[in-house]
């Protein structure tokens, strides 16, 4: 996908309706200052919130992957791994013949760089030193597209599980209307009313008993009849509701 492409951006009270990339900071809109996530996330919107059967065949999954994938590699030189485990997981229980090269190309990677989850070397051919990679509240975003699958479902929620206990310790606030270069705070985030803005889907309560979780998430469960997640309204990851895209 173009990122020159008109997509909103999905933050709570964003009205900025199409994405522009810094010269300096491709991720981050000129318009709105927000990350290049919170304008792919729009598009997910349409999209059920979970998929009940096996997509092993479906085109929709063409999708979800090329966009989570575009989220994550976008004026990247890495991936995180939660993500590379994800997108593997997917592509691999896919009966879908698709030739990521061309995709992969357009975002300056090849196929040899995104197997290995990091670009080897520069533009000049000059082996890296330093690897740019998408921020810890974007990578929440983008393993919450996951959640949509039966193949990997589990795997992204027990991911999240990790991932907010790595926010809670990072003291990240989760607020996308911070600007891009200032996100990360200094502030303990547990000792703050949780983020209540970013975009997102809700987690099911329902898991597999092969499932494996975290076990405060079953102890309040059991006691209060329903599942606290990562990214439900007592979480520090609390996700509200994004706009529609128009």
């Amino acid at each position: 996908m173009s990122t020159s492409q008109p997509v909103r951006c999905a933050c709570a009270g964003c009205e900025c309706s199409a994405f522009q990339p810094k010269l300096t900071a491709i991720r981050q809109c000129t318009g709105c200052q927000h990350s290049w996530v919170f304008h792919a996330f729009s598009k997910f919107q349409n999209l059920p919130a979970f998929f009940d059967t096996s997509l092993k065949s479906d085109a929709s999954l063409i999708f979800v992957m090329f966009e989570a994938m575009s989220m994550a590699l976008l004026g990247c030189h890495a991936v995180p791994m939660r993500i590379k485990i994800l997108l593997d997981r997917i592509w691999s229980v896919s009966r879908l013949q698709v030739d990521l090269t061309p995709f992969l190309l357009s975002f300056g990677w090849t196929l040899q760089d995104y197997s290995r989850g990091y670009m080897l070397t520069d533009h000049k051919g000059q082996l890296r030193d330093r690897w740019a990679c998408c921020r810890i509240d974007e990578e929440a975003l983008i393993i919450q597209q996951f959640l949509r699958f039966l193949e990997t479902r589990h795997l992204a929620y027990d991911m999240l599980v990790t991932l907010e206990a790595d926010v809670n310790a990072s003291g990240i606030t989760g607020n996308c209307a911070t600007p891009y270069s200032t996100l990360t705070s200094t502030l303990n985030p547990t000792k703050q009313g949780p983020p209540t803005n970013w975009p997102g889907i809700s987690i099911p309560s329902k898991r597999s008993p092969n499932s494996q979780f975290g076990l405060s998430d079953l102890k309040h469960e059991n006691l209060q009849g329903k599942s606290t997640v990562p990214g439900g309204p007592n979480s520090v990851l609390a996700l509200s509701s994004a706009p529609s895209a128009s």
